[in-house]
């Protein structure tokens, strides 16, 4: 007989599903904002879970009793950040880690390397994996002509610790130096935050998802196209391209399972397999690729504890390479289980 846990599952406060008074019709999956919390507590709950939805707000004493009262076996982690800070994002993982309770996706000090745009990319670098030359460009301070000539312009800029796509636009490509200058002042003074800025890969948008601790399984490779794009390999996977159902409609963006060699393929998980492993991830991750016209598959960025929706391009993959939405969740929920930190903790 398949064992019943109790789940605490851990949200912001501001996404806990609302109760439905009725039940005609259906939810409107892209005007919920809610959707992913609703879509894992069903899950939970269809596969026969006790789950227990709990909205984080500042105060963590209300987690600890929260906690106290439900006795969870696992918290179900889907909280991205804490007082409105992404930067705390791994405490909160340290504290669960602290007191000693199961937890469904990546470790603190993933967290830590992989959020850091800059530095994860020196990892990457380190260790021989494909990404594109960047350089930092701090707030309060203007990039050196040394910094810019040591790239290839187009490039494109984007927030340093930011991820969904924030401040993310057409216009982040950038083709001079009039351009960059005006786009990394938009980041640091408009958006608050400092910048990153890479040579900009043209070619395809890919994505590969990962799941696991010590054994690592990588999934099929997805691709998002722009079929209706004049130039489909200079689109970039902007929060329109993600969220707007009138942009997708214009841009005809579709997400499905890349087309590739066997070969191809199996180079593009095995190099994601590695940045995983390197970044000391652990639990579920998303590594989002662009396939350059050279073929060189350009690591871009690492997601861990990425959105993990039914219908979202992490829960595709699954399901082409034989895993349903219920056994995706699953599956995340018994590697938070069998997660143990100190196993984890080997030189960087």
């Amino acid at each position: 007989m398949k064992k019943r846990f109790n789940i605490l599952v851990l949200m912001h406060d501001f996404l806990v599903p609302k109760k439905r008074t009725s039940t005609r019709g259906r939810l409107n999956r892209d005007k919920t904002p809610w959707i992913t919390e609703y879509d894992v507590l069903k899950a939970l709950k269809d596969l026969g879970h006790r789950a227990f939805p709990f909205g984080l707000s500042d105060d963590l004493n209300k987690l600890d009793q929260a906690i106290h009262e439900i006795n969870p076996n696992l918290i179900f982690n889907m909280v991205e950040t804490f007082r409105g800070d992404r930067l705390y994002e791994p405490h909160l993982a340290s504290f669960l880690e602290l007191k000693g309770i199961p937890y469904t996706g990546c470790n603190p000090r993933g967290l830590t390397l992989a959020r850091d745009k800059g530095l994860a990319k020196k990892i990457l670098h380190y260790h021989q994996l494909p990404t594109p030359k960047f350089f930092i460009s701090m707030r309060g301070t203007n990039p050196t002509k040394k910094d810019i000539n040591e790239l290839k312009y187009p490039l494109i800029v984007k927030c340093l610790s930011e991820e969904s796509s924030y401040g993310l636009s057409q216009s982040s490509i950038v083709k001079n130096n009039k351009q960059l200058l005006e786009r990394i002042d938009y980041i640091h003074r408009k958006l608050q935050t400092d910048a990153i800025i890479e040579e900009f890969i043209i070619g395809r948008e890919l994505s590969v998802g990962i799941l696991g601790n010590e054994r690592l399984e990588a999934l099929p490779v997805c691709e998002v196209t722009f079929n209706k794009s004049n130039e489909p390999l200079n689109e970039i996977y902007t929060p329109s391209a993600k969220w707007n159902p009138k942009y997708q409609k214009k841009k005809g963006i579709k997400s499905k399972k890349a087309k590739l060699e066997e070969l191809e393929e199996k180079y593009i998980q095995k190099i994601a397999l590695k940045s995983f492993k390197e970044l000391k991830l652990n639990g579920y991750a998303r590594l989002d690729i662009r396939l350059g016209q050279d073929g060189t598959p350009y690591i871009i960025e690492i997601n861990p504890n990425p959105g993990i929706t039914a219908d979202c391009e992490f829960a595709r993959a699954a399901k082409w390479g034989g895993i349903d939405y219920p056994s995706l969740i699953e599956k995340i929920l018994y590697l938070g289980l069998h997660f143990h930190p100190q196993c984890h903790l080997g030189a960087a």
